[in-house]
């Protein structure tokens, strides 16, 4: 029962919703207003324009790849910062090997 109310939320709650609920959610023990700015300006710029209005529970590897791919090619300590923050956003930890 619990999984399926989870599944439910997440089916609700868009991308960029949760993003900045988990942005306001944490930017108080982050370390610098700088690094602050930047976590949600990544977003912003790699991922909004892609996942922004998608469904969390919707969200495949698949799609983060898609996202990551062009930006691995040419930052790729960018896109594993990127990578990180969609995984805090989306609760998926280490699970997930892109």
């Amino acid at each position: 029962m619990l999984t399926e109310r989870k599944d439910e939320k997440a089916a609700k709650v868009t991308f960029e919703q949760a993003a900045k609920l988990y942005h306001a959610e944490n930017e108080g023990g982050w370390k610098s207003k700088v690094y602050t700015r930047q976590w949600l300006a990544s977003l912003e710029n790699y991922v909004f324009p892609k996942l922004r209005n998608r469904p969390t529970g919707g969200i495949t590897a698949a799609d983060i790849i898609e996202v990551l791919t062009p930006i691995w090619q040419g930052i790729p300590e960018t896109a594993r910062q990127v990578r990180n923050r969609i995984c805090a956003v989306l609760g998926c930890g280490d699970d997930l090997i892109i």
